[in-house]
């Protein structure tokens, strides 16, 4: 497995919109690839045995078919490499000869006729795993995530949706009346982290497994996450998110700019650190919206901080927040770009604006809940992170001025949350002890009473 420190992260480039999104696989290129006249460009994403191995961007010429060539010739270095090794290992496995240096990708794929795939599929039946779906008056687009968890090629699945304080019963009577396999259960407090700890106590599985409510999952993704808990100090497993349209500059513009995403199986530990000052704290990959934990371990480090995230004054942060106290306790964290969701991206600039200035800011909140918590590392921390303060708008604003690929009130928005982040902390934790106190107080008057 790829050691941390020597993976890039994948960086998407820019690219017009709408653009047509497709899933292609390197073993299944006999029809070439017709697109509409509505599209300005392609993202395809490349998968080899259905394991995918990097993105090939086509921009102009899209009346003409799209074929393997164009295909390969579009692929970045990095993911020729990748599709390369996975070829070559397939060969040696079979008692083939090893393929020779400097041989192409496409005359790689010519010579793989009868050379069996060496990299085995993950077991379709194991460990029960419970996936939780979070949600709050999303019953038309919960419908979607739910119809893709029923098509999960992994077997061992127990499907349990969080109500989290909805308006209404809309939520409710969709899921009991249409999904009779999925368990349902409402949260009547409000918060993100509030639904992720009451999923862990219904969970009826030995893992469990969190997705949006505006994700699709891939059919191999809990195959996937499962896998992924091979080696056994593995707590927590996250995944490739892709995008599920890229119709607007908005939705683009995230892409670039929202979840980190590779290609590589990583694994993330303390003992073997990659090449990041803020780690523990940054340097790994996840997203909450596609992650995976072993439910034993959050009897060693607890739950979910009700603190952070949606529903309270920080508007993120409760994943990564989970992720990096997995990694402190001397667990391993695996990204598994295998395990794929789709995630359906904002596609209003203005929303997108202000949403990506919220997420600076629950960044930083839960930087500063770490930097006052960790004696150890704390000060490097702070360090760390005062000096990206800086360093980030600057670079924001050379790249508005030289490279225009990003908006002057989407930098704006981002150095404002970043400075906003420790005072949001400071009033969720005083928010939460001031509920707390209303508690004792209203309990004390029933012991009165009776």
């Amino acid at each position: 497995m790829a050691h941390p420190s020597r993976s890039a992260n994948y960086v998407p480039a820019q690219i017009p919109t709408p653009a047509l999104l497709a899933d292609i696989e390197l073993t299944d290129l006999s029809e070439p690839l017709h697109l509409g006249e509505a599209h300005r460009a392609a993202r395809l994403l490349v998968r080899l045995h259905g394991r995918p191995i990097g993105y090939a961007d086509l921009i102009g010429g899209l009346a003409e078919p799209i074929d393997r060539a164009r295909i390969l010739a579009a692929l970045d270095p990095a993911a020729t490499a990748r599709a390369l090794r996975h070829l070559s290992a397939d060969h040696c496995a079979a008692g083939a000869q090893a393929l020779p240096a400097d041989l192409s990708l496409g005359a790689a794929l010519d010579l793989r006729v009868d050379v069996p795939c060496a990299h085995a599929d993950a077991p379709t039946d194991g460990p029960l795993i419970t996936v939780a779906v979070c949600t709050r008056d999303r019953a038309a687009s919960l419908a979607h995530t739910l119809d893709s968890l029923l098509r999960q090629t992994y077997r061992a699945r127990d499907i349990l949706v969080v109500d989290n304080a909805s308006r209404d019963d809309a939520t409710e009577r969709m899921v009991c009346a249409r999904y009779p396999a999925v368990r349902y259960v409402r949260e009547p407090q409000p918060g993100l982290d509030w639904a992720r700890n009451r999923a862990i106590t219904e969970a009826r599985g030995s893992l469990i497994a969190y997705i949006d409510d505006d994700a699709i999952a891939d059919p191999g993704w809990l195959q996937a996450l499962v896998a992924g808990f091979a080696a056994p100090d593995v707590a927590c497993v996250t995944g490739l998110v892709a995008p599920l349209r890229l119709e607007t500059p908005a939705q683009e513009l995230f892409e670039r700019f929202g979840f980190s995403k590779n290609f590589d199986q990583l694994t993330f530990r303390l003992a073997t650190p990659p090449a990041n000052a803020g780690f523990p704290y940054k340097g790994y990959l996840g997203t909450g919206c596609n992650s995976a934990f072993r439910c034993s371990v959050f009897e060693h480090i607890g739950l979910f901080d009700v603190c952070l995230d949606v529903g309270t004054p920080v508007p993120g942060g409760g994943d990564l927040d989970m992720f990096a106290r997995v990694i402190r306790a001397g667990y391993g964290l695996s990204y598994e770009p295998g395990a794929i969701v789709f995630h359906d991206h904002i596609d209003d600039m203005a929303i997108l604006i202000d949403k990506m200035g919220q997420y600076q800011q629950a960044s930083i909140a839960y930087f500063t809940k770490h930097i006052l918590a960790d004696r150890e590392r704390g000060l490097r921390l702070a360090v760390h992170i005062g000096w990206s303060m800086i360093r980030k708008p600057a670079r924001g604003l050379a790249a508005v001025l030289i490279k225009r690929d990003r908006p002057l009130a989407l930098v704006l928005s981002q150095a404002l949350g970043a400075w906003l982040g420790p005072l949001a902390l400071y009033r969720s934790y005083r928010r939460a002890a001031d509920r707390r106190d209303s508690q004792s107080s209203i309990q004390r008057q029933n012991l009165f009473r009776s």
